[in-house]
């Protein structure tokens, strides 16, 4: 299995371990859809003289008709990525986690949604080019 990207790795994993709709691009009708994961990676250098070495930044936002629901997305999900260090994802060997910013509240235009979000560096080794 070739390496296919943070954002498509985490879709994929936090989209079965929660069952709840997983993407990287927010729908036009979110608010109908919701709870809802956007995955979406910020940043992170690669190592130059290995490019199957990343440390990408990703940032997670939840999105939930009430702010409890957002909390509760968050804080799950959260342990969810914790986790991840020391297993495989997608044809990766993930290393060290680090919490950037932890679950919070962050501001949102349409009040019939609220968002929480958190952001991640991951440490990770593809295991094909």
């Amino acid at each position: 299995m070739s390496w296919p990207g943070i954002e498509r790795a985490l879709v994929t994993y936090l989209t079965a371990e929660h069952g709840v709709r997983v993407v990287t691009e927010l729908p036009a009708d979110l608010a109908d859809v919701a709870p809802l994961i956007q995955v979406v990676r910020i940043g992170g250098p690669s190592d130059d003289e290995d490019p199957r070495v990343q440390i990408p930044t990703v940032s997670i936002d939840y999105f939930a008709a009430d702010r409890g629901a957002a909390t509760d997305l968050a804080e799950a999900v959260d342990l969810s990525i914790r986790r991840l260090a020391g297993t495989v994802l997608a044809g990766a060997a993930m290393g060290k986690v680090r919490t950037l910013t932890g679950p919070s509240w962050r501001p949102w235009d349409d009040l019939t949604v609220r968002r929480f979000g958190a952001t991640y560096q991951l440490w990770l080794k593809a295991l094909t080019a």
